[in-house]
């Protein structure tokens, strides 16, 4: 089963960009969504917020040793999210990713979210990994 939320109202004359400090907690203006009447849809519209920005690096670095002609090794080291920048947001690799439910981005859009989550930080990539590897070939 699939659920919708309902599409909230704008507060009339109210950004819900600006007007509050930017933080984990508060990604958007809150106090500028209200509960439309039972039944009816907000006046709200599409893509009217911004989610999180990434600032990723990710770096390899290899080391081919030619013993013969035909047989080498090659070393590799390659890290992800090199300088272990917060990511806010899924992990594409996730599960989470896959599945299309409210609630699934990086802030949390549900403005009937019973947790009193709505306008917060709610998930987060992963941090640095480094990964090593060998390669022979012959």
């Amino acid at each position: 089963m699939t659920a919708f939320n309902a599409r909230p109202n704008i507060v009339s004359g109210c950004n819900p960009n600006s007007g509050f400090q930017k933080s984990p907690t508060e990604w958007f203006n809150t106090a500028c969504f209200t509960q439309p009447l039972a039944g009816t849809f907000g006046n709200a519209g599409r893509n009217i917020l911004r989610g999180p920005g990434i600032n990723n690096w990710d770096i390899a670095f290899a080391k081919t040793f030619n013993f013969t002609e035909r047989v080498g090794l090659q070393i590799r080291v390659e890290t992800f999210n090199s300088f272990n920048h917060t990511q806010f947001g899924v992990d594409p690799g996730s599960a989470l990713a896959a599945s299309s439910g409210p609630g699934t981005g990086a802030v949390s859009d549900n403005f009937q979210d019973p947790t009193g989550r709505f306008g917060q930080i709610i998930n987060a990539r992963t941090a640095r990994e480094v990964q090593l590897g060998a390669r022979l070939t012959f």
